[in-house]
């Protein structure tokens, strides 16, 4: 559990970071690969892991722009990484603005 917003801000930074460099290796035809057959295709779990925490984060009732979780996969790798570079800075600018340390003491159900 995080006591400060300076703590999480610096974590979720470095681990923002390195997701940055993961969707950073897709390219437009690596989209449409299958992890599996029958499953996701990495077009789709890349955009699920960008859409998933926006949408989590507004649970809490944080305000910031993000794509809406249910929404299609954009079909160019720029894009996905571009959305998720965007979000990440929003949702970092908003926590820093609307939050405060007391804000990380309060419990929020987020399913």
């Amino acid at each position: 559990m995080y006591t400060s917003l300076q703590n999480f801000i610096a974590e979720y930074t470095n681990e923002a970071e390195g997701t940055q460099r993961l969707l950073d290796l897709l390219t437009d035809a690596s989209l449409k690969q299958e992890v599996m057959p029958g499953y996701r295709t990495l077009g789709r779990l890349a955009w699920h892991i960008v859409t998933t925490i926006p949408d989590m984060l507004h649970r809490t009732g944080l305000k910031f722009d993000a794509p809406y979780e249910h929404t299609e996969p954009p079909a160019s790798a720029a894009e996905i990484v571009s959305t998720y570079r965007t979000a990440v800075q929003s949702m970092l600018d908003a926590i820093r603005t609307q939050w405060t340390d007391e804000t990380l003491l309060e419990e929020v159900d987020l399913l």
